[in-house]
């Protein structure tokens, strides 16, 4: 975990998952880097109890705050005034969509040394945010 991690509070991340609309709170899901959770998983609310909760079975989620949440590699980690943390409905704040078709390409020169066919395969998607209220960026402050 980084130096930072004194930066994450316990009470911001409840604050944050008490700020959503009620109408996305039902699915809303914690998004992180494994650095920024490993932070969390130490955090205790003022009764002492973590946020973080093993599932307590096979076919349950370990939860924060009694929501899941997904490792994400690509967010940052916890710093002064970066945001390390989404908290929202995924599903419906943010559209991937395909670009075009899938296109193929055979490379039957370049492996025929080999015996063999080569194929490169192109596809190329997007994405953005389409509902913002239904997701919240949580701020670290100084």
């Amino acid at each position: 975990m980084s130096g930072n991690a004194s930066l994450l509070q316990a009470d911001g991340l409840i604050n944050c998952a008490y700020s959503l609309k009620s109408a996305y709170a039902k699915n809303a899901i914690w998004l992180m880097n494994r650095s920024t959770l490993g932070s969390v998983r130490t955090l205790k609310d003022s009764y002492g109890q973590y946020l973080w909760q093993p599932g307590i079975a096979s076919d349950v989620p370990n939860t924060i705050l009694d929501h899941p949440y997904v490792e994400t590699p690509d967010m940052p980690a916890v710093a002064a005034n970066a945001f390390p943390i989404i908290f929202g409905d995924i599903k419906r704040a943010y559209v991937i969509v395909d670009r075009v078709q899938m296109v193929m390409t055979r490379l039957t020169e370049r492996y025929a040394d080999f015996g063999q066919i080569g194929f490169i395969a192109r596809k190329r998607v997007g994405g953005q945010v389409v509902l913002p209220e239904a997701i919240l960026k949580h701020q670290i402050h100084t």
